[in-house]
């Protein structure tokens, strides 16, 4: 039988003495072993000694039985590939780094590119603007681009003395007394306000040519830009300027190729436009911009009654 070492009660299946309560485990631990508390100290593992490190073994190349083949070789040879990294480090610089030949080609295209674009910003014509009675942009000038032309000592007008040439021509009609009216091209040119060339429907975009003398110096262009004349009928007055179309803006063109633009106003008078002096033998009118009739008793014509060319 079994004692509880504590009371000395005897001790039967319980877990603990029914005495004092000692657990039965407690019972044959020795006295230098025991903790005054329920848990018992850690337990240390002993110090192992540092394993000493072991070479791996050399690797053996076995040789075949016998060959798959009849002649084949039966010895194994093993081939070290040489190392790459020397030879494509010293192949890269040369890739890289472009030789001074190319640098100097790529210098001298850029210095032809300033040298051609300062030529032509050199050779660029002036513009000149002028006017009376109406605005203008103009690129006339001499023969030869950056040439003058000396104006005529006595410019005189050349319109009487040149021929008019018209895409269209509207038909004959009779005005309020009953009389048969002609709008020919010669009407530009006569000398008198009240009569005109005109065409049917809207004139934008359409060109008149003009054939001066000879081939002569011009300084001064311009046109009534409309029908001017004016109809009494019954005691009230009708101004075919205010029913038909007008034309807002044109274009004047000279043999060498240069241009005047012209912007027009709404008025009855002659609006000239000074212009090089540019030598030609030739102008063209191009109309620009034409309006619409008048909304009340309108007429659906593009009129002019007319065109001056100064020079001589």
């Amino acid at each position: 039988m079994t004692y509880c070492p504590a009371c000395g009660h005897a001790l039967g299946t319980s877990r603990f003495c029914i005495q004092c309560g000692r657990p039965v485990d407690d019972v044959g631990v020795p006295e230098h072993r025991r903790t005054d508390t329920a848990e018992r100290p850690a337990v240390r593992p002993e110090p192992v000694s540092p394993v000493e490190p072991v070479e791996a073994p050399a690797a053996t190349t076995y040789a075949a039985r016998f060959p798959l083949y009849a002649d084949e070789v039966t010895e194994t040879t093993v081939e070290t590939p040489a190392p790459r990294a020397e030879s494509a480090r010293s192949a890269s610089p040369s890739r890289r780094r472009p030789g001074w030949p190319l640098l100097a080609l790529v210098g001298l295209v850029v210095a032809a590119v300033i040298a051609v674009g300062l030529w032509r910003l050199g050779a660029t014509d002036d513009t000149s603007t002028a006017g009376s009675g109406g605005s203008g942009t103009s690129t006339a000038g001499g023969e030869e681009p950056g040439e003058p032309v000396a104006p005529p000592e006595d410019p005189v007008e050349l319109a009487a003395s040149s021929r008019a040439e018209a895409p269209a021509t509207a038909p004959p009609n009779l005005d309020v007394h009953g009389a048969r009216v002609r709008y020919v091209a010669a009407n530009m040119l006569d000398g008198t306000p009240s009569t005109a060339w005109r065409m049917t429907g809207d004139g934008t975009g359409r060109t008149l040519r003009f054939s001066l003398p000879g081939d002569v110096v011009v300084t001064s262009v311009g046109l009534i830009n409309g029908y001017a004349k004016l109809d009494r009928d019954g005691g009230r007055v009708i101004s075919w300027y205010e029913r038909n179309r007008r034309v807002l803006s044109v274009r004047w063109t000279f043999d060498d190729g240069s241009t005047v633009d012209q912007t027009l106003k709404r008025t009855r008078a002659m609006q000239s436009l000074e212009v090089g002096p540019v030598r030609t033998g030739s102008v063209r009118l191009t109309l620009l911009e034409v309006s619409a009739p008048a909304a009340r008793n309108g007429r659906n014509y593009t009129p002019i009654s007319e065109v001056s060319l100064v020079g001589g």
